[in-house]
């Protein structure tokens, strides 16, 4: 992996540097897996993933590192680790008619199947959007969990969501979830 990594809103954001894609003819990459809660590693012969139904290929720009990555066990995320995703679509899958080759998009790694921090990732074309031109790959990546976060303690009547006239405090702004409530 090359490029760099910092802080960023409570999420650690990775962006991918200039290094080619995978050699054709062996379907190898880097990527970031987990071998239980807390152990991550790097591995560089990892399968390129393939998209399946209603599924597009990213050939990853930037992805970002949460809580949730690198405190949950293997058995509940699967192998591959990071869920925010920046990057290209590289191929379409079966039944996805909203991206095209070469579109810029972001969004959530599917769980399970792929992670964010690898050069390929494998996305549900109903967990992405298109990047606008005027945002970073790097914050692209980094907003997606945080936000998602945020949005539904706003929103989600059944666990005291925000109804129109309420007023909140938010104390200690200071992670992920923390700026984005502040937005």
């Amino acid at each position: 992996f090359m490029g760099r990594r910092g802080s960023r809103r409570g999420s650690v954001g990775w962006s991918m540097g200039p290094e080619p894609g995978p050699v054709p003819g062996t379907s190898l990459m880097k990527c970031a897996v987990r071998l239980g809660a807390g152990n991550i590693t790097f591995a560089d012969k990892e399968p390129v993933p393939e998209p399946t139904n209603y599924t597009v290929r990213l050939k990853v720009k930037a992805a970002s590192l949460n809580p949730i990555d690198y405190k949950m066990p293997k058995m509940s995320l699967g192998r591959y680790v990071g869920c925010d995703v920046a990057g290209v679509v590289d191929e379409v899958g079966p039944g996805v008619t909203e991206f095209a080759v070469g579109d810029e998009v972001f969004g959530v790694a599917q769980f399970g199947k792929s992670g964010g921090i690898a050069e390929y990732s494998i996305c549900e074309a109903k967990m992405l959007a298109k990047k606008p031109e005027n945002l970073a790959w790097d914050k692209a990546a980094g907003s997606v969990v945080t936000y998602i976060t945020a949005y539904g303690a706003w929103t989600d009547r059944a666990k005291g969501g925000m109804q129109k006239g309420d007023a909140v405090l938010v104390i200690g702004a200071s992670g992920g979830g923390g700026v984005a409530a502040g937005h």
